[in-house]
């Protein structure tokens, strides 16, 4: 330390203005590296939370308004009605398949994997008691049509649902 106190005032100032820009330097650069390692941590929760969570909410939503197109078919006694709800159903159909879609291509682990393989398993039924709840409404068989969606289909649906 001796060697500080032969120094003159000047080179005492520098030095000590250098030791503090080297300080500040050091904080900055470390700075720096921790914000942009948050930047990255933000993206990666974007990424695989916030879109996985958008998605499966507008893949929700999707089934919620087809469901609502069935629930109304059994009611319908005009083929243009008929073929009106039936279309936006089809529409429905189409959004819930685009958002899965932009779900499944996000990272998930090994429980989401199995979670999707029961979605697949359960839109099969789900589908098919559509397809007779339609095809009974399309005969005219309205009674019929209205009993089996709320038996079969609703037990399809909440199996979607879950």
């Amino acid at each position: 330390m001796n060697w500080f106190l032969r120094l003159k005032l000047g080179q005492k100032l520098i030095l000590s203005f250098v030791v503090c820009a080297l300080l500040t330097a050091i904080v900055g650069i470390y700075s720096l590296s921790r914000v942009l390692d948050l930047g990255g941590m933000l993206d990666d929760t974007y990424k695989n939370n916030i879109i996985s969570i958008q998605s499966l909410s507008n893949m929700a939503l999707r089934q919620m308004q087809h469901s609502r197109g069935l629930t109304r078919l059994p009611s319908l006694k005009k083929a243009e009605d008929i073929k009106l709800t039936e279309d936006r159903m089809k529409e429905q159909v189409k959004l819930l398949n685009e958002w899965m879609e932009k779900y499944r291509s996000t990272p998930q682990s090994e429980q989401e994997k199995q979670l999707n393989r029961q979605l697949d398993a359960a839109l099969i039924p789900y589908f098919e008691s559509v397809d007779k709840v339609l095809q009974l409404v399309t005969e005219g068989k309205q009674e019929e049509a209205s009993a089996y969606s709320m038996n079969v289909t609703r037990k399809n649906s909440d199996e979607v649902e879950k």
